[in-house]
């Protein structure tokens, strides 16, 4: 067991099942000459077998046409028969020509959108300039109270001529 950690521990590449120790199984006799001090032709050579990798079996399950997004061309565990077949491609035709409805249907209300939007925006900016135009001729209906002190100053108020004659006791000079 000692040496086995030791051997573990000088070479950290090995795994538990190459932890095999030198001896007359690992010695063979070369075929040919092979690179490396004191490999020669019909010579015993001792060889050392490593793993690359884990020893795999495959199986071929399912080929596709495209990558993932075509139709399957074999399945080793589903078998369809032709009707079945027919009935997926139409299935998937009827999704596809109902996922161009919605995009259309869409692309029309985003135009529709934009139309209103823009309507709104020309009607806005006429009700701006109809009310700069009228502010500049003058016709506004909203009062400026600048305007109403200096029409007040030409004739007094009823005020202004009440107070006068309480005051005074006479009537004002007009």
């Amino acid at each position: 067991m000692c040496c086995f950690v030791a051997l573990t521990c000088r070479d950290i590449n090995l795994s538990e099942s190459e932890a095999e120790q030198d001896g007359s199984h690992n010695i063979t006799e070369l075929p040919q000459a092979c690179a490396g001090r004191g490999n020669m032709k019909a010579q015993q050579s001792a060889v050392r077998l490593t793993e690359i990798g884990p020893r795999m079996t495959l199986q071929l399950i399912k080929v596709e046409e495209g990558l993932g997004q075509g139709n399957v061309l074999y399945h080793s565990f589903i078998h369809k028969t032709e009707e079945e077949i027919q009935e997926a491609l139409a299935r998937k035709e009827e999704k596809l020509q109902l996922k161009a409805q919605r995009r259309q249907k869409q692309e029309a209300d985003v135009a529709n959108k934009k139309a209103l939007k823009q309507a709104h925006r020309k009607k806005s900016l006429a009700g701006m300039k109809r009310k700069t135009d009228q502010a500049v001729e003058g016709d506004s209906d909203a009062e400026d109270p600048g305007m109403q002190e200096q029409q007040n100053v030409d004739e007094p108020s009823d005020d202004d001529v009440e107070y006068y004659r309480q005051e005074v006791g006479e009537e004002p000079d007009e």
